[in-house]
Formats: structure tokens, sequence, C-alpha cells
């Protein structure tokens, strides 16, 4: 197991080329055992709405970042195009739905009505689970369950 601080040292070495080494991110991500005292620091909430709080710039390839979600938020359907998301569950759960794509003649997901989208999977997701979404054709919406709040 690494650290907070191993995980991004590491992952500023494995950003330092062009093309993603898949394998080794997943194997960092994989690696890092949720540590509370080492990220607790950048679990800011918000009663409005999810909130993202950047832990880390990367070297201009990658942003680590702390996604906070209050008993019962969810995030809107979304799309991660032309980019990875690499997600590691912290501390509770996450529910997550994945979509199918909406028809071509529609220009984006926001045009499209929630009831016309397709769920392909849901699936929720425990304490130190890694989830990966790459943004090939795929919509997705996270909701997150209590936690230590």
């Amino acid at each position: 197991m690494i650290t907070l601080s191993d995980l991004i040292l590491e992952l500023n070495k494995a950003f330092e080329e062009n093309a993603l080494n898949f394998d080794l991110v997943k194997s960092l991500m994989t690696n890092y055992n949720s540590n509370r005292e080492e990220w607790e620091q950048y679990a800011m909430f918000s009663s409005d709405s999810y909130t993202r709080n950047l832990v880390h710039e990367g070297n201009g390839k990658f942003n680590l970042v702390v996604l906070c979600w209050e008993k019962n938020q969810g995030s809107r359907i979304h799309s991660h195009a032309k980019s990875h998301c690499f997600m590691k569950v912290l501390e509770g759960k996450i529910h997550e739905e994945r979509y199918d794509w909406p028809p071509k003649e529609q220009k984006s997901a926001s045009e499209c009505g929630q009831n016309e989208l397709v769920c392909k999977t849901s699936s929720i997701f425990n304490r130190n689970d890694l989830i990966y979404i790459c943004g090939k054709q795929v919509l997705e919406v996270s909701i997150f369950h209590p936690w230590f709040r």
C-alpha cells in the first residue's frame, strides 16, 4: 500500500509521458488504501451540491481531486468526453449509473430528457473500490450515500 504523498509522486512520474499508461495508473490508484488523516483536509462540503476539491494539479496532464457529496446528493448525468477518470471511493458508498449515448440526431445529453436515456449499468461501489470511466460514448451519474459527516 502507498500513502497519498506517494500516490501524488508516482502519478506525476506516470504522467511524464504523453501516452496514458493505463495499467500503471490503475495499479497506483488500487494500491492507495484510503486514510482519512491524509485526505480529510481536502474534504469540503456544500449543502447546495457536491464539491470538487483540488488536492494536486499534477504536471499539467492530470488533476487529483476529492469529490464530496452530502447525504443523498448526486451529480447530473454527464460524460467524461475525451478523458479518462479513475475514481477511488475514500469513504461511504457511491451508486453509479451508466447510460447509452443519446441518438445521433441529438447534439448532447442535455437535450435528451432523462426518461429517454437507457440505463446500461447500475453499480454500488464501497470504500477503496476503484471506478474507471472513459469518455467514449458513456454518460454517467453518481449518487453518494452517507459517510463520516
